[in-house]
């Protein structure tokens, strides 16, 4: 993470930060760590959601205000909960995530507190021709994902297309929809997460540096795949394709542990399969 891109607890001065995450990818060493008093996760891969509850359980301040964030890794391939098929098993673990969430949701609401739910990806099931993953499409299904606030009984749902966690600050600030710190903007741009020719067709390199950018807006999006250029789908604003431009590069891990740690979930190199 840039240093010019501010965390989460740089918005809540005066507040105790506490950071309880389920997976390696969305710990310290990338960069996420920064600003929280307390930032607790795995050394490397990752571990069950409800170790994360019950350490947040354990720090929540009752002194003064705070700012909590929890995550959980659940549901994620490969999945591991109960049925006969992967879409069985994905909504198995769906639900376990929601009964590890519940002591904690039940703390938060006998505080009053205001929580907003969001995740960082879709997944594809049977949806493309590349299921049971994230990191090789930039579709709707990965995409589109929950963001609400719940606050005393009421819960607003922010259902544009073209927001994203960039506007949580604002929802746990209490900002109501369409006021200007939460306004859907005219163009939001995407990255997928590697290449594998078999799933972007055309796509080159494989792995990290092969991924696709897209800039989506109301008529379409504009896509950049490396190894096949640039192209429109739909009919997107003209003026948008050199958003494409603006989008800041992203290195790739930057050493032999990273690659590994990567490596072991499945997001840099084609075809391979995730491990717990």
């Amino acid at each position: 993470l840039r240093q010019d891109v501010p965390t989460l607890p740089e918005s809540f001065a005066g507040f105790r930060a506490g950071a309880f995450v389920s997976a390696w990818p969305a710990g310290p060493e990338g960069g996420m760590g920064r600003g929280w008093e307390i930032f607790d996760g795995p050394a490397s891969s990752e571990r069950p959601g409800d170790v994360a509850v019950r350490r947040a359980l354990a720090w929540l301040p009752t002194d003064g205000p705070a700012l909590l964030w929890v995550h959980l890794y659940e549901p994620h391939g490969p999945y591991v909960g109960e049925g006969g098929t992967d879409v069985e098993r994905y909504a198995s673990e769906v639900a376990r995530a929601d009964a590890m969430l519940a002591p904690l949701l039940k703390e938060l609401r006998r505080r009053q507190a205001r929580i907003v739910v969001a995740a960082d990806h879709g997944e594809i099931l049977l949806e493309e021709r590349c299921g049971r993953q994230h990191e090789r499409s930039t579709s709707d299904h990965v995409l589109h994902v929950p963001l609400f606030r719940w606050e005393g009984g009421g819960v607003a749902v922010v259902r544009d297309d073209r927001v994203g966690l960039t506007e949580v600050p604002a929802l746990l600030h209490g900002v109501a929809w369409g006021q200007a710190e939460l306004m859907a903007r005219d163009a939001w741009a995407a990255e997928s997460g590697m290449c594998e020719p078999g799933c972007a067709i055309g796509c080159a390199p494989t792995g990290l540096q092969g991924r696709d950018r897209v800039v989506i807006d109301d008529g379409g999006r504009w896509v950049h795949r490396p190894g096949s250029g640039v192209f429109a789908e739909g009919a997107p604003d003209p003026a948008h394709r050199a958003l494409l431009e603006a989008i800041p590069p992203l290195a790739a891990p930057g050493g032999a542990t990273n690659a590994e740690a990567l490596e072991l979930l499945g997001y840099t190199v084609p075809g391979a399969p995730e491990a717990r």
